[in-house]
């Protein structure tokens, strides 16, 4: 874990509710632990563990912390073929780790 990339704990911590997801819909693919784990490519290769989902028209539905929702569409055509643990999409993975959490 890279300490300028906190994992909050309380919500009073968040420094950004706003873009900080707090729900997100995994791909059926993906799914295997009760978790979405992605890196966030620090000391490991930028990429996708586990992928938010394709299911809607390769975009996926992602809540945040201040209360709204969106649908965030994949740019990558690439993640249409994904497998866990494949480098593709890494425009898609830029985007997504944008929401998971904020340098200190």
């Amino acid at each position: 874990m890279d300490q300028n990339l906190p994992v909050y704990t309380k919500q009073t911590q968040m420094r950004s509710p706003v873009t900080t997801f707090l729900v997100v819909d995994e791909d059926p693919a993906s799914i295997n632990d009760g978790m979405l784990f992605t890196s966030m490519g620090v000391t490991e290769p930028q990429r996708f563990y586990d992928l938010p989902s394709r299911a809607h028209g390769l975009a996926y539905g992602i809540n945040f912390n201040d209360g709204h929702a969106q649908i965030v569409r994949y740019v990558d055509g690439a993640i249409a073929s994904w497998v866990p643990g494949s480098a593709v999409g890494h425009a898609d993975w830029m985007t997504f780790t944008n929401f998971v959490t904020h340098p200190l």
